[in-house]
């Protein structure tokens, strides 16, 4: 009888201290990787913002740029010049910034009258809709 009990295995002792660190590390392991994909997210975010954000401040500078050229070049020669000019400066593939300077008559310089960021590509909407019956 001695040699039954010996070649039976004991049973596991799994007590509830053993289960609670358990489910403890699934829990920060879950988490962590949640804080990780949360970040990867908002580091894809902030680089696409400050692309956004340099593309238009460059399309700004060369906005003004091109007014100071256009003033200038309206004090040299008075006559002839065209009462409003439209100017687009792209940003990115599909942005632009769509602005209308106007020749002032009293002044004799141009000030922009409209400053505009537009969308350089036709939309197409997506009509269907995936309802449950």
């Amino acid at each position: 009888m001695n040699e039954k009990k010996e070649g039976i295995a004991p049973p596991a002792n799994i007590g509830i201290s053993m289960m609670l660190v358990v489910f403890l590390v699934m829990c920060l392991f879950t988490f962590s990787a949640i804080a990780l994909v949360q970040a990867q997210n908002e580091y894809n975010n902030a680089l696409r913002t400050s692309g956004l954000r340099s593309a238009y401040y460059d399309a700004v500078n060369t906005c003004e740029t091109d007014l100071h050229q256009l003033n200038a070049s309206i004090r040299a020669t008075a006559a002839g010049a065209s009462p409003s000019i439209e100017r687009n400066y792209e940003m990115t593939d599909d942005m632009a910034i769509y602005v209308v300077f106007t020749l002032v008559p009293d002044g004799g310089y141009y000030h922009i009258t409209k400053f505009q960021t537009v969308s350089t590509t036709t939309w197409s909407g997506n009509d269907k809709l995936d309802l449950v019956q």
